[in-house]
């Protein structure tokens, strides 16, 4: 069983490296990732406005033309925390996270810069945990795949292939940029899938999966730079191994269920990422 699972770790690793070897040589103009959350901009409010930005605009300040554009009604925060709160899309509709500067490929004008006030939907912290069968069902539709040995669940790959190939546009149309490559890790879903997804609603994933909260029963404190792959296996394999101590004679089925229903902290799910200097404080 192990050798199958190494031998078919090590054919999904050749197939993912000569699908990023393809994509360097191609064109990726017309590659623009569909998102997982579409904004609609025709209810507008006081608080949610967006910004058209012309390719002659692009030397200046982000934040001055949002504070140009916003509603006189509306009073904005500091000036990294309107940047924080802007979520950016160029022409072909790729997202421009907020840590990247504007580009300089005329075709990527007009951006679109849209600005909203960060919602609340569950203020207790206790209730912002996320079911770990929502964190691999996401990770199975958004991030890459999981390989199992059919008579073992213990013996699981989680494999970032999804994640590794958006990382490597990133990296091609940011080239020059920044002064950071997009890795397989969490700062990559944080800004690739995270940021997309909970857009429209301005919420943490987790207000967004559980609208009514989840009671948290483990608390994950982790390295960012750790590759999400390795974070969501060992996650799965500590719930299945609690479960297990806790159900002893359970059949693995019902290990399965229990370990996906247990309700975690992790930080970057739970915690509100348009608003973390509120939820987090500053010091």
């Amino acid at each position: 069983q192990e050798a199958r699972l190494k031998a078919a770790l090590q054919e999904k690793s050749v197939a993912l490296q000569r699908a990023l070897a393809s994509e360097t040589s191609t064109s990726l103009a017309s590659e623009a990732r569909p998102h997982l959350g579409q904004s609609s901009t025709a209810d507008l409010s006081d608080s949610t406005f967006q910004v058209q930005i012309a390719f002659e605009q692009r030397q200046q300040p982000l934040e001055s033309m949002i504070r140009a554009g916003a509603p006189t009604s509306l009073c904005l925060p500091s000036d990294s925390e309107v940047r924080r709160r802007t979520y950016m899309e160029d022409a072909k509709g790729n997202v421009i996270p907020c840590t990247v500067k504007v580009p300089e490929d005329p075709s990527a004008y007009p951006l679109i810069a849209r600005f909203r006030e960060p919602q609340v939907r569950i203020a207790d912290p206790r209730l912002r945990g996320i079911c770990l069968g929502d964190l691999l069902d996401f990770f199975q539709q958004e991030v890459g795949e999981m390989i199992r040995d059919d008579s073992d669940e213990m013996n699981l790959v989680c494999l970032p292939t999804k994640l590794a190939r958006l990382c490597n546009r990133f990296n091609l149309r940011n080239r020059g940029l920044t002064s950071f490559e997009m890795t397989p890790n969490l700062y990559a879903v944080e800004a690739l899938l995270i940021r997309p997804m909970t857009e429209p609603d301005r919420v943490s994933a987790a207000e967004l999966w559980k609208p009514d909260g989840g009671l948290i029963e483990v608390f994950i404190s982790h390295c960012w730079v750790e590759d999400f792959g390795e974070f969501c296996q060992s996650t799965y394999m500590y719930a299945l191994h609690r479960a297990q101590k806790d159900m002893p004679c359970a059949s693995m089925a019902d290990v399965v269920r229990c370990a996906r229903n247990l309700i975690l902290y992790v930080c970057a799910f739970s915690n509100n990422q348009w608003n973390l200097p509120v939820e987090l404080g500053e010091n």
